[in-house]
């Protein structure tokens, strides 16, 4: 009995044994193998093929559209490029108003000390190429100054200050008159290549001027009605002189005679009224009363003494109005034009196209008042070019008032 005890003792610490092994293997964290996978090769990437791109070819279509757009009173268009320089010629060039307006076109001042009859001018557009054909024109057919003298001395009347002169006699000067069509808007630019010739056969190298083409108005500091106020004279020594208006002003010049003797006089004006209305749609009215003392040229000329005249001058303008901010140039562009002085009344229509260009500057605009001069930004210096510096080289201003 002691024996079984001891066997079934053995026995039951041997299961025991087997259990606790067994658990032990079931408890132990299984261990687990990775699977590698092999990854393929990258194949090489193919570079792009190389398009070229299409080269656009430069032509002179737009040029030969602008062109097409163009009118030249006396012009005959003309197939193929200018005709070569013979360099015989040279002449200067000014566009009235540095710049081209819709509808209008532009103006430009032809001036040489050589006699000539004829420019040839070809147009180019953006980066086009310039115009297959060009103009020939006749400028005695196509100047709009081939006016009467009275007209022409109302137009000096104006005197709208150093940006106004008169042609002298020593030089050769047209006034050239190019006009666009409706399908030229404003905001582009564009440039025209011209040239001028004699009636020997004798042709200018050409120039080249580039233009904005501008709009009507489009400054709304000059909207509303000016009336002029006064004018100031500033002399190099300092001295100034103020006339207002409603007092007179009187001003001394010389005068050779054909004999070769000479004379000096004096005209006086008042000026009664000045008054400038800008419309917001570009449009204007000019008005402008004054009385006054004439010098009398053919009658002066013929006696070699001084003939004064008394006289008056009230005019009625009506046009167009631009503002050219670089130079500050108010430009005008008159369309109807009434004069009345002591010989009568004279009214003029100038279409469309042909209006007389004038700038009016320059200008400084406030909100209640605006100038028009130099002022003394430039005394000091030989004003009119006579190789002196003296009281004949003034600075000046006009002042208006808005009402």
């Amino acid at each position: 009995m002691k024996n079984l005890s001891k066997s079934l003792l053995l026995f039951v610490v041997f299961v025991l044994m087997l259990v606790i092994a067994s658990c032990s293997k079931d408890d132990g964290p299984e261990t687990k193998q990775e699977a590698v996978v092999e990854q393929p090769e990258p194949e090489p990437e193919e570079e792009p093929e190389e398009v070229e791109e299409p080269v656009e070819e430069v032509t002179a279509e737009e040029s030969n559209l602008f062109l097409d757009n163009v009118t030249i009173k006396g012009g005959t268009k003309v197939e193929g490029a200018l005709p070569v320089s013979t360099a015989a010629i040279s002449f200067d060039i000014e566009t009235y108003g540095g710049s081209a307006f819709v509808d209008e076109g532009f103006n430009a001042e032809l001036t040489s000390s050589e006699d000539f009859i004829g420019a040839y001018i070809q147009f180019k557009v953006n980066d086009a190429l310039v115009s297959d054909n060009y103009y020939d024109v006749d400028l005695a057919s196509n100047s709009p100054f081939a006016k009467t003298d009275k007209l022409k001395s109302f137009g000096y009347s104006r005197n709208f200050g150093a940006k106004s002169r008169i042609g002298s006699v020593k030089y050769s000067y047209y006034n050239l008159n190019v006009v666009f069509t409706p399908d030229i808007v404003a905001g582009g630019e564009f440039c025209y290549l011209i040239a001028v010739y004699d009636a020997n056969g004798n042709i200018s190298e050409p120039q080249e001027v580039c233009l904005e083409v501008k709009g009507w108005g489009g400054y709304d500091d000059l909207i509303g009605e000016w009336h002029y106020s006064k004018n100031e004279v500033y002399f190099p020594n300092g001295d100034i002189t103020t006339q207002l208006v409603g007092e007179e002003g009187c001003f001394m010049y010389s005068f050779v005679c054909e004999n070769g003797n000479s004379f000096d006089y004096e005209t006086c004006t008042t000026k009664e009224e000045e008054i400038f209305d800008f419309k917001a749609d570009g449009t204007y009215t000019h008005t402008y009363k004054s009385v006054r003392t004439r010098f009398d040229f053919e009658a002066s000329e013929a006696s070699c003494e001084a003939v004064i005249i008394d006289d008056f001058l009230n005019y009625t303008i009506t046009g167009n109005w631009s503002f050219n901010e670089t130079d500050r140039d108010i430009i005008l562009v008159e369309y109807n034009q009434l004069f009345e002085d002591q010989e009568g009344t004279y009214e003029y229509i100038n279409p469309v196209g042909e209006g007389d260009i004038f700038p009016f500057g320059p200008a400084t605009i406030h909100s209640d008042n605006f100038t028009v001069g130099f002022g003394t930004e430039n005394l000091g210096e030989d004003l009119n070019a006579d190789g002196q510096v003296d009281n004949n080289d003034t600075g000046y201003l006009s002042f208006y008032v808005k009402q």
